[in-house]
């Protein structure tokens, strides 16, 4: 951070201009294991999608929400997404059925034991 700081700020000064950096935390990353124990956040949303014939599929985002904090302070949860295609464009759109089968799994998770 404090070289990458370096660099704007002398660009800052060659443009007569002068540089404020905040370096405030404001998230931070945490990793799921893919193999989750039996009860937890990861294993409640596997056994929840195949009750809807589904598998679940880890990926990378590169995203932040609420969970990123919670995981930090030791609880357990997952970031669930919804249905969503061309995110963040303005072509961003999904489908009725898509939200009918989102709002299924997410009761499946209320729901089940």
């Amino acid at each position: 951070m404090d070289h990458v700081e370096s660099i704007y700020s002398e660009d800052a000064v060659g443009a007569g201009a002068e540089l404020w950096v905040d370096k405030k935390e404001r998230i931070t990353v945490y990793k799921i294991d893919v193999n989750a124990r039996s009860g937890s956040a990861l294993d409640s949303y596997k056994r929840a999608l195949e009750k809807q014939g589904k598998r679940a599929a880890a990926k990378k985002s590169f995203g932040g929400s609420d969970i990123n904090s919670l995981i930090k302070h030791g609880m357990d949860g997952l970031n669930i997404y919804g249905p969503m295609h061309n995110i963040h464009t303005t072509e961003e759109y999904t489908t009725v059925q898509e939200i009918v089968s989102f709002a299924e799994l997410i009761k499946i998770l209320m729901t089940q034991p």
